[in-house]
């Protein structure tokens, strides 16, 4: 009898337990539902540089948790009047210009971010992202050779282009070679790879020439004026 009776306690223990788990794994489900009932809508307003909507620009929402994995919950691209709207169900997110076709460093990007909790039904949020300086709502052209990007440099355009190179110690390592555009009356470009390159060109002093000779493809003696103006 004490042997049944101890089968007995242990098997409603069990039982309890089970039902406990339950209601906790229940309840933790109707709070999602609950959340994902909670709707608000995010209107941003796109600008340039000086502060006027701009239209045409790509603006990305991430949820917050899952932003390092590189998910996007959602792209839109600015009216005429510089405006994207986004409805969003409950949660944290994360809001940005595209960052790849905006931006030329990762510090710009963190800069550029936006933070927002949905919390509440029916709640209205506006915001505003400012392009980079030099950046128009088409962002930076993405070259595929050489030839492309030494055209963008001699406008000074904003463009990128990402080539494979070695390092000092003859291992494989990815470049970035960018045209920043206009900074200050002298055009921008940059090279990031195993060391970051920085350079500030007079606008006489563009060409396709002096292209050819910074990004190693010929040398066109114009060495001097590469030192003088690269970091």
């Amino acid at each position: 009898m004490k042997k049944l009776s101890l089968v007995f306690i242990i098997l409603m223990m069990v039982i309890i337990a089970g039902c406990a788990k339950s209601n906790v794994v229940r309840q933790a489900e109707q709070q999602k539902q609950a959340e994902n009932k909670v709707k608000g809508v995010l209107e941003v307003l796109t600008v340039d540089a000086a502060g006027v909507a701009t239209p045409g620009v790509d603006v990305w929402v991430w949820q917050k948790d899952k932003y390092s994995d590189g998910e996007v919950f959602g792209k839109q691209t600015s009216s005429q009047d510089g405006v994207a709207l986004f409805e969003l169900p409950g949660g944290s997110y994360i809001i940005n210009l595209a960052p790849n076709k905006y931006f030329s460093t990762a510090t710009e990007v963190t800069k550029s971010m936006i933070y927002l909790d949905v919390k509440a039904d029916g709640e209205r949020w506006q915001r505003t992202l400012q392009l980079p300086v030099n950046i128009q709502a088409s962002g930076f052209s993405f070259c595929e050779d050489l030839g492309c990007l030494e055209e963008k440099f001699a406008l000074c355009e904003p463009a990128k282009l990402t080539i494979q190179t070695t390092d000092s110690n003859n291992q494989p390592v990815n470049m970035t070679m960018m045209v920043v555009g206009w900074e200050k009356d002298k055009c921008h470009y940059e090279a990031i790879g195993a060391t970051v390159r920085n350079c500030f060109f007079n606008k006489k002093d563009l060409s396709k020439d002096l292209a050819k000779e910074l990004m190693g493809a010929e040398n066109k003696g114009l060495q001097k004026i590469i030192t003088k103006s690269c970091q």
